[in-house]
This record gives structure tokens, sequence and C-alpha cells, in this order.
């Protein structure tokens, strides 16, 4: 006998790119999740929240449409009776608006899964009286709480206790690692000629950590390296960011600026990139160094949000701590000048990633609680 599919209304983000041009891990998220085996057992119903841009447009234009947004999902909520609901979320100011889909969710009896994926979550909890009020109150009200990892799963239990053994629930963040290339380790000064490619991925803003880079890539420590650096993305610091390249004097590397790219032409610079660095103050589980990881470049990161639990130091990559200009720079000369211990990082990595951060592990998690209800 067929079994009847569970009816979930779905609230995230489900476009190619934003109105932008911008792409980002919760996009990704979305899209995978609606297209693994879990749409076997799942009937979706679609509630789109991207983002316009960043930074974001004025507060006003951000009220309009999430006001338009949450009388979207009542009426979705009225005139299509999910079972389940299940609510991607950001920041704080994102949490205020999903927040409310989760009140009026319980209100009328639909069980919530809440997957609040925001790295600045927990300064943002800090420097908000109301925000400090506001999210665990909403935690509380949601059913479930879906945990990128440890990290999360512990800052969640500390901002809303509760006796219930399965509220919480750790889904690691997830790729489908058969889309990346997996790059078989070189040395990268076995010919005089390369010049070793340094890769960036994602929001060029102060809190991604992109003018430390520059800091480090033109310290004393890189100075007698030629590298070329690949900032890929865009944001509100990239035109300050070039500006800064182009006043550079005497630096011996080159710059590219390529925007935010998608498909084949991602894959090509993440197989021909020797290190992925990630320095930023804040972040969930980082889409960007799963991608690095699972394409065979070795990866320096901050340790921030649940990138510990992606990058043990010296064993799947370089963990290193916010602001520190000179533990990135040590980084990049490390895997760039010991061949034998990068080829190491890079086969755990991509072992890590494919075993813990596959799509059909999240899905597999995600149908055990739809299906148990």
């Amino acid at each position: 006998m067929k079994v009847k599919k569970k009816k979930v209304l779905f609230v995230g983000s489900f476009v190619e790119k934003a109105k932008d041009g911008s792409v980002g891990g919760q996009m990704y998220a979305c899209k995978s999740l609606i297209n693994s085996s879990l749409s076997e057992s799942v009937d979706w119903v679609l509630l789109d929240t991207t983002g316009n841009s960043v930074p974001p447009p004025p507060v006003f234009i951000r009220m309009f449409n999430a006001i338009g947004r949450v009388i979207r999902f009542i009426f979705l909520m009225i005139f299509k009776r999910p079972d389940f609901t299940l609510i991607f979320s950001a920041n704080v100011p994102s949490i205020y608006e999903k927040g409310f889909m989760v009140l009026i969710s319980s209100f009328l009896g639909v069980k919530t899964i809440l997957a609040p994926r925001g790295g600045p979550l927990v300064t943002d909890i800090k420097n908000s009286a109301f925000a400090a009020k506001y999210v665990p109150y909403i935690v509380s009200k949601s059913s479930y709480i879906i945990c990128q990892g440890n990290f999360w799963e512990e800052f969640f239990k500390g901002i809303q206790v509760t006796e219930s053994k399965t509220k919480y629930v750790v889904i690691p963040n997830w790729i489908d690692t058969d889309k990346y290339l997996y790059k078989i380790p070189q040395n990268v000064h076995n010919n005089v000629a390369e010049v070793p490619t340094i890769l960036f991925m994602g929001w060029i803003q102060e809190d991604k950590g992109v003018f430390d880079l520059l800091q480090a890539l033109e310290s004393n420590l890189l100075v007698d390296y030629k590298l070329k650096i690949v900032f890929m993305g865009d944001g509100p610091g990239k035109n300050n960011l070039i500006q800064l390249v182009s006043q550079l004097s005497h630096t011996n590397h080159q710059y590219e600026f390529p925007g935010w790219l998608h498909g084949q032409e991602k894959s090509d610079y993440l197989y021909h990139a020797d290190v992925f660095v990630l320095p930023s103050y804040a972040e969930g589980m980082p889409n960007s160094l799963m991608e690095a990881m699972a394409s065979g470049v070795v990866s320096i990161a901050t340790n921030v949000g649940a990138v510990s639990e992606l990058i043990q130091n010296k064993e799947t990559g370089i963990l290193v701590e916010v602001n520190d200009v000179k533990a990135i720079a040590q980084g990049i000369a490390y895997v760039l000048d010991n061949p034998e211990e990068r080829n190491r990082m890079i086969k755990q990595a991509r072992d890590l990633t494919i075993s813990s951060h596959s799509i059909s592990n999240a899905a597999l998690k995600l149908a055990e609680i739809i299906n148990k209800g």
C-alpha cells in the first residue's frame, strides 16, 4: 500500500540567485533538500523568503516585504493545511520575521521545525535585550530545532532549557559531495614557474575577514612568495578592497575579483585552487568551507561557530583565531611549504566531508522527524 506523503510548508530560499546576483549557503541547503530523497515522502509547499541584497534595503522596505511574506504564510497555512512547517532563518532580523511564523504555526496546532543558520546569531543576542528574550521564546514554541553542529546544540540548550530529549536535533550542514571535483594532491612547488592560488569565496565585507586576509598576504611572512589571489564573491567591502590592492606598490601577488560564479566556472576555480581561506568573524557551518574540503583544497579558517567540527587543526586543515593576521600568514606558508602534510590534510578533510556532510545524511534525519509526526 502506498504511504501518503506528509505535506510540509517549507519557508526558505529557493531561487538560483538573489536579485543582486548573490548566492548563499541557505539557498543551496533549501534547494538541495527539495531535490533529495526526502521528496519521496514529502509533498512540499514552498514559501520563498530570499533577501533582495547585501547590504539589505532600508528598514521600511524590509518590514513591508516581511509583512507580505507573513500574510502569504497565513494564507498557505489555512488553505494548504500542512502537517509540518519547516522554517529556515538566518540572523536575528530574520528570526524576528520567522518567529511570527513559528507562533502562527504553534497557534494552529501544526508542528514546526526551525532551522536557524545565522553565524552572527550569538553576537546579535548578546547585543540586544529584546533578542535575548524573543529568540528563546521562539525556540520554546518550536517543536524541533535543527542544529548545524554540536556547538549550536549547546548554544540553543543554553538559551532555552527544556526537559525534552528530542527537541534539539544535530544535523551537520550538508553539500552534494558528488558535484565537487577531487584534485589529486600535488606539491605546489614542483615547478618553479607555478604560482599557487589562494581562494576566498563569499561575501566581501569586513566581518568575513577579507581585510585580515589582505594584511596576511602582504605581510613579511609571505613577501617572498608569488601568489595568485582570488576573492570570489561580492559585497559592500569589495570596492574598498580593490582600492587597497590598487595602492600596493611592491606586491609580488596577482589579485582577481571575478564576482559571484556558479556551476562549472565555480568548480574550475575550486579545482585550480591550492589553498582556501575563510577568516570570518562569525559562521554557522559554512558551505564554502565544505565545498573546498570536498574539492581537495586544503583549508584555513577561523575558529567560530561550528567550524572546529569541520577543521581539526593540522588534521583536516588549519584553524586560526579571529583577527589573527600572523596566524593566517603562517598557515598559508605552512601548507605551501609542507606538501606531505598538506596532502594528508586534504585526504582527511575530504573523507570527513563525504562521511558526515552529504545531503543524503541530512535528508534521512529530516525524514525521521517528519515521518514520526
